[in-house]
Formats: C-alpha cells, sequence, structure tokens
C-alpha cells in the first residue's frame, strides 16, 4: 500500500489558556461596603468557583450571578462566570462576560487572553487579532500575548490576502522575538516562529529555532523530525539522517515521523549515489 504523502511540518501549539479560578482583588467600590457584605460577596464567588471545578455549571452561574448583583463592577467574578459560559458552550455569552471583566479591568490579561483564544477557536479570526494585540498593547511585559498574537497571525496567513501577507508576517516574527526577549525558555514560541521562518522559506532561521527548541527540550519529535526536513532540504544530510532518526526514536507510531525518516534517507542515498557515479567518470 502507498502510503500518501502527509505535510512535513508540524503545527505549532495552540495559545496558552489561563482559567483563572479564584481571585480576590477587591473592587473600589468595597469601600464603601461592610465588611460583613465583603466577605458574602468573597464567598459567593468562592462557592461558585467550587462548583465550577466540580462540572456543577448552573450552580456555578447563580453563585456568580448573585455577586455580581451584590457588586457589579468585581471583574473577577465576571471572568469567573465567562469561564463558565465557555464550559457550556455558550460562547457568546462568555465573550460578555470577558468583555464585562476587561471594561472593569483594562489591563485583565487573563481575560484578554481566553478572550482571544475563544474568538480563535470558534473561527473569528480578525477579532482574534485584534484581542491578542490589545493584550500585547496593555499587558506588554506579559508574554502570553505576544506569543498567541503571533500564532494567529501565523494561522491567519494562507487565507489573508496577498497584498495583507508580508506586514502579518512581520508582525508575527516581532510577536515571537518579542515572547522570547521576555521568556527565552518559552519552547513553545521557538517552535512556532520555526515554522513561521519555515513557511517564508528561510531555512537557516527556522533550523535556528528548532535547534533552541530542543536545547530546551530534548524529547519533542516534532522539533527534530522538521530539523531533519529542513536540513534535508538544504541537503545537509549526514545531520538530517541524524535528526530524523532521532524524531523516529522519540515517537515510533507517528506516520508522519516515520514517513520523514523515510524520505531523508531516500533523498540521502539518491545524493551519495551520484556523488559516487559522478567520482567514478572522473
Amino acid at each position: 500500500m502507498q502510503l500518501k504523502r502527509v505535510p512535513s511540518l508540524k503545527p505549532c501549539r495552540k495559545p496558552y489558556v489561563c482559567i483563572k479560578l479564584a481571585s480576590w482583588t477587591k473592587p473600589r467600590a468595597c469601600t464603601a461596603l461592610s465588611s460583613k457584605k465583603i466577605r458574602t460577596i468573597d464567598a459567593l464567588n468562592l462557592k461558585g468557583v467550587v462548583a465550577q471545578a466540580h462540572g456543577r455549571h448552573d450552580d456555578a452561574l447563580a453563585l456568580f450571578g448573585r455577586a455580581i448583583t451584590a457588586l457589579p463592577d468585581f471583574a473577577d467574578v465576571h471572568f469567573n462566570k465567562a469561564n463558565t459560559l465557555k464550559a457550556l458552550g455558550r460562547n457568546d455569552d462568555a465573550l460578555a462576560a470577558y468583555a464585562k471583566a476587561i471594561a472593569l479591568k483594562p489591563d485583565y490579561a487573563d481575560a484578554r487572553l481566553n478572550a482571544g483564544t475563544l474568538l480563535q477557536k470558534t473561527g473569528r479570526t480578525t477579532e482574534a487579532i485584534a484581542a491578542f494585540r490589545e493584550m500585547a498593547r496593555f499587558s506588554p511585559a506579559d508574554p502570553r500575548g505576544h506569543y498567541s498574537l503571533g500564532v494567529c497571525l501565523t494561522e491567519a496567513l494562507p487565507a489573508a490576502k496577498s497584498e495583507e501577507r508580508e506586514a502579518m508576517t512581520e508582525e508575527a516574527d516581532a510577536a515571537f522575538i518579542r515572547t522570547v526577549t521576555l521568556n527565552p525558555n518559552n519552547a513553545d514560541a521557538h517552535f512556532a516562529h520555526a515554522n513561521l521562518y519555515s513557511k517564508q522559506g528561510n531555512h537557516d532561521r527556522a533550523i535556528q529555532c528548532n535547534k533552541a527548541v530542543i536545547n530546551l527540550k530534548p524529547n519533542w519529535p516534532e522539533a527534530w523530525s522538521n530539523l531533519g526536513e529542513l536540513l534535508r532540504k538544504d541537503h545537509r544530510y549526514e545531520e538530517a539522517v541524524a535528526a530524523s532518526r532521532q524524531a523516529a526514536a522519540l515517537r515510533a507510531d507517528d506516520l508522519t515521523i516515520q514517513y520523514n525518516l523515510a524520505t531523508v534517507l531516500c533523498d540521502a542515498k539518491e545524493y551519495y549515489s551520484l556523488i559516487l557515479s559522478n567520482s567514478a567518470l572522473l
């Protein structure tokens, strides 16, 4: 049976999703409330978090609703409510709750991240990119926003208009550079950056990024396989075979990785056979 060729480069991993269960950041309006009232609101929020954690989403929504009624500008409750609505598949309602949390707390990085990720997963790519841009703007020191922006832009490139691709590629490149500047040990960012460079045909930079991934996570088979493919395309066959064999050893049940190894071995054999043939003619 002939195997159908599958894409050799693994897609980058999805953006982080930070599911915040509870956080007590006292809203300004609390100064006008009694300490007993504050404790009651806090207890409702925490009970809602517990209900949410145990899958009792309807109970959680009711508890969060009571807390919001008592204190409408409690951003963390709106955030927890949004996470619960998302778990129930009520995506539009979840996005509205995230928006409320962000309106109350514009630098609420977790809310912006979860909203952007939900938009991305539901195919609303343009809105997701805008959400991640805003997260990067309001929380410039948080690498998650830059990383998520880079991933979202990279995934949007194939469907983008030709006149938009160059600017999107440059923005994604800058986002990944900012991510690894803030967090040099972010292997996911190096991996995603390698995929972006590979799509551009910039093999040298893609190879560098894949090597950075491997330095951080030596047992990541996709990084080894991608490195092997890039080295093969650059006719660096000895290195390509070694990298591809390492990937195959780490993931023996992955047909894509095994196919890539076979491709590298076949190309290397043809290359060295041609060299020997030409040498014999000299």
